[in-house]
């Protein structure tokens, strides 16, 4: 009697998981998901700058060379659910070598860009020539601002600050398209949120700003 106590309360538990799958964690990714199925997308632009700071990037010669001078990269354009994200949703094929030469100016890394179609371009819906060319017109709508654009001297500033930089030099993005990330004081990212139109649009509450000690510190370029 006490074992099938057990089984009724695991099975009672197993099926609230299944009809509640956003009770535990609201942005956990699924495992695998159906091409081109989501809600909209996520531009993820990293600060060079402090990828090449840490241990990982002072290897990654492509970016992180004395002499570079990359600033905001392209980390990614990442198809999203409202809540959660699909990955990994086929097989990435490898990228054909003139198109990864192609995007290094934006994605200095042929192991990123490899990454980020296998685990992001596979849920786009779109070829592989058409999700690399997609994130190349985003960026390049994309005006940067000034004060980002080769900074020779640390900056120091607020992330709301940053966000509104972004918007005085972007008429079509509002504050609510944007989110800041950081590794500790130092600032690491910023992402924007686009429709599938790749329009400007507000993010989810689900997507939430990673900037917890201000004012944070963007490293020079190099």
């Amino acid at each position: 009697m006490r074992a099938g106590k057990k089984g009724m309360a695991a099975a009672a538990i197993l099926f609230t998981l299944t009809i509640h799958p956003w009770g535990q964690d609201r942005r956990q990714p699924q495992a695998r998901g159906e091409a081109g199925v989501f809600d909209f997308y996520v531009l993820s632009l990293s600060w060079s700058p402090q990828y090449c700071a840490q241990a990982k990037g002072a290897a990654a010669e492509s970016q992180c060379a004395p002499g570079k001078r990359y600033g905001f990269v392209v980390h990614g354009l990442w198809p999203q659910y409202e809540r959660g994200w699909p990955q990994n949703c086929s097989p990435g094929r490898p990228v054909d070598p003139a198109l990864a030469q192609r995007l290094l100016p934006i994605m200095p890394s042929r192991q990123l860009i490899q990454h980020e179609w296998t685990r992001h371009g596979t849920c786009s819906g779109l070829t592989q020539e058409e999700y690399f060319r997609t994130i190349e017109k985003v960026f390049r709508q994309i005006r940067i601002p000034e004060l980002f654009r080769n900074p020779v001297r640390p900056v120091t500033i607020s992330s709301a600050e940053i966000k509104e930089k972004f918007r005085a030099a972007n008429d079509s993005i509002r504050e609510s398209s944007l989110r800041t990330y950081c590794s500790g004081r130092y600032f690491s990212e910023l992402r924007l949120c686009y429709d599938r139109s790749l329009q400007p649009r507000p993010c989810p509450a689900s997507l939430r700003d990673g900037c917890r000690s201000e004012p944070v510190l963007l490293p020079p370029v190099r």
